[in-house]
């Protein structure tokens, strides 16, 4: 089935003012209340999706109702990842014009940090270039979705697989209601998964990173965003063991909210990387230089 332009899905005006209402809401206990009304009326009796320009008019088709971060952006676009997403705008402003900047966006989701980056980008006149790595089929669609109605397709290139420690195939699980939360299966996983009340699962091609690097001919990397659900432990100490510190990013923005985060944390810590933003939910990480290190001692 041909799939409806961008637009055949937008809120009525009715509905986007109770969008936006929502959105203006304070962050107290009654405010709250009305942000969360106010949200749920503007979606009663209209089915996911919903198209809207968000940041600086990117235009993107939300499922709020089965992915929390497009829940998060539906409500609350400037609020979602306000921290992480003012420090990507420095790095943007400070970026030298004069050469791409490199974005990696691993665990892409449904692209809305690859999006907020281009947008970012245009308005300071810096050119990017954006690997957007998403497994999973259902989230990959809408990304791809998202990437193209907004102009983007021509700075960003989809990556169907899987981040893992070596090249070989493995099994996606999902078991809730948010399409966030998808995850590799590793391990005795593997042997228990017809034993596990899954939604859906969905065999996959693994890659390490600096595997993909090598393959998409990256040759350094100025931001990597990574969100793998558990997974960024073993990638990012397989990546730190295997390649060439040249190619190491300039800056690391890293879920640190899981249970494995702490120790992911410090894998880059070890790295040499310090942590230059805090979070309740990631950590910005940037890559200290020699002449760093000698202000340091």
């Amino acid at each position: 089935m041909e799939t409806p332009p961008f637009g055949h899905f937008a809120l009525s005006p009715w509905r986007e003012k109770l969008r936006l209402l929502a959105g203006r809401s304070g962050r107290g206990g009654v405010e709250r209340i009305v942000a969360s009304l106010a949200r749920r009326v503007s979606q009663m009796a209209h089915p996911d999706p919903f198209d809207m320009e968000i940041f600086k008019g990117q235009r993107v088709r939300l499922y709020p109702r089965t992915n929390l971060c497009e829940k998060r952006v539906y409500a609350r676009p400037d609020s979602w990842d306000h921290e992480e997403r003012s420090k990507i705008t420095q790095i943007i402003k400070d970026h030298d014009a004069g050469r791409p900047l490199v974005f990696v966006d691993a665990g892409a989701n449904v692209g809305l940090y690859s999006l907020f980056l281009l947008g970012e980008a245009r308005a300071f006149g810096r050119a990017v270039e954006v690997l957007a790595i998403e497994p999973d089929p259902t989230n990959r669609d809408r990304l791809a979705f998202n990437i193209n109605a907004s102009d983007a397709a021509a700075f960003v290139r989809i990556i169907d697989k899987a981040l893992g420690i070596d090249d070989k195939s493995g099994m996606l699980i999902f078991s809730g209601s948010n399409r966030g939360e998808i995850r590799l299966a590793t391990g005795q996983e593997l042997a228990q998964i017809d034993d596990m009340d899954m939604v859906s699962t969905s065999k996959v091609d693994i890659v390490s990173l600096n595997g993909l690097f090598v393959e998409e001919k990256i040759g350094h990397v100025d931001l990597l965003k990574i969100d793998i659900e558990g997974g960024e432990v073993d990638v990012l100490k397989a990546f730190f063991a295997q390649a060439e510190h040249r190619v190491f990013p300039h800056w690391i923005i890293l879920e640190t909210i899981s249970t494995t985060g702490e120790e992911a944390l410090q894998s880059c810590l070890n790295a040499g990387y310090e942590v230059d933003l805090q979070t309740s939910m990631n950590a910005v990480l940037k890559l200290q230089t020699k002449q760093d290190n000698r202000e340091n001692s």
